[in-house]
């Protein structure tokens, strides 16, 4: 990424802060930039184009760490492959990293979020970026359990997703909730807690079919 490219997108994000994305205009994002619309149009062509930048900015890194830290976990274990609390690990630290590195996150993306709109376009161009990633934790997480069939396996993937999504991206009810439990540990303590319930749930027993 070009140095101009990349200081448009700070100033998309700060003029989306400020305003929000429906009123985060390509003349403020070139002020902000103290760049001209040319600049623009030259490397993203579109506002939506713009966007779609920004969602592959946050979210790339993260898959491309978690890659990286399967990969080594999958040779550091050797044959019999990682347990799946390290498989685990793999998945959810990067999201920590993430959200140490933008604080912010959560109102970028809420201001970008439009479920007919930024959500289902960044899927549909973007779903090779998750694509590779999510079928290397498949084939880890089925080599680590065996006994669990595939398509069960999916669905708890998808709940170990939305529970992990959901729990960092409101780090304040967390925080309040181990005021209000009386829980005196540490959130190194309390990550270690995530990965031995969601690997339990991973492990849990075989829903009966009615």
């Amino acid at each position: 990424m070009t140095d101009t490219k990349a200081k448009i997108l700070d100033a998309a994000q700060r003029v989306i802060i400020g305003y929000g994305a429906d009123k985060a205009t390509l003349r403020l994002i070139a002020e902000e930039a103290h760049v001209n619309l040319a600049a623009i149009n030259y490397h993203f062509g579109s506002k939506h184009n713009m966007l779609d930048e920004i969602f592959v900015r946050f979210f790339q890194p993260i898959e491309e760490d978690r890659i990286r830290r399967l990969e080594q976990a999958v040779a550091a274990a050797g044959e019999g492959g990682p347990e799946v609390e390290e498989i685990v690990r793999c998945y959810l630290e990067p999201f920590l990293v993430f959200v140490q590195k933008y604080p912010d996150h959560n109102h970028i993306l809420y201001q970008l979020h439009r479920p007919d709109d930024s959500w289902r376009r960044f899927h549909g161009k973007h779903q090779s970026i998750a694509g590779p990633g999510l079928s290397r934790f498949v084939d880890a997480f089925s080599k680590a359990l065996p006994d669990v069939p595939r398509q069960t396996l999916l669905a708890r993937m998808a709940f170990m997703q939305a529970s992990i999504s959901w729990l960092l991206n409101n780090a304040w009810i967390l925080a309040d909730l181990k005021i209000l439990c009386g829980l005196s540990m540490s959130n190194r303590e309390m990550v270690a807690e995530l990965v031995a319930y969601t690997a339990a749930g991973l492990r849990g027993e075989i829903a009966r079919k009615e």
